[in-house]
């Protein structure tokens, strides 16, 4: 599946208002400072509550928003006065696109994969994502340095890696017919 389309936020979430009524049909909406929207194509609440609209826009030019798609993201087309708040703000299409996006990625690792992410001290971690190794955690902490165990405890295993040699961890059915150094093998048909 290919990503969905994903657009921009605004910091801060500026708000404008409506330049003159709108019917719930018209794809040129007027407002009155463009300038603190997002650059097209992008999304925008009218209103707030229960009764909010999203729209779509595909273009700004001066302060008309056009190319509009009325009742974006699940959202009912209506009519609406002038001086009605609009701005760029958090929606549910956001939220479920960010969402599926992820998944979709999580998916496109493979069933064996892992996903690697590195915090702010620079530690790498990998967590698998297969539902068999669920709770299996990778970590390497320094360049020397790697651990291989449980996601809520590390300490299962630790190894030492010295500059030059590899480590090698595979899933086999059988022994490899030349062992090297560093290499680590887990029968899974014992």
């Amino acid at each position: 599946m290919a990503l969905i389309t994903m657009y921009p936020g605004q910091f801060g979430s500026p708000a404008t208002s409506l330049g003159e009524n709108i019917d719930s049909i018209v794809d040129v909406i007027s407002v009155v400072n463009a300038a603190v929207l997002p650059d097209a194509p992008n999304l925008a609440t009218i209103g707030a509550g229960d009764t909010l609209e999203v729209i779509l826009y595909t273009e700004k030019s001066g302060n008309n928003l056009t190319g509009v798609t009325r009742g974006f993201g699940g959202s009912a087309a209506q009519s609406w006065d002038e001086g009605e708040e609009i701005g760029r703000f958090y929606t549910t299409y956001d939220h479920n696109t960010f969402r599926s996006n992820i998944i979709d990625f999580f998916n496109k690792l493979g069933a064996n994969n892992g996903i690697a992410l590195l915090d702010g001290s620079g530690n790498v971690h990998v967590d698998f994502l297969n539902a068999t190794y669920a709770n299996l955690r990778a970590q390497a902490t320094t360049k020397d340095d790697v651990g291989l165990g449980n996601v809520d405890n590390m300490s299962s295993l630790s190894i030492r890696i010295h500059s030059g040699t590899e480590l090698r961890l595979e899933i086999r059915t059988s022994d490899p017919s030349s062992p090297a150094v560093g290499r680590i093998w887990l029968r899974s048909d014992l």
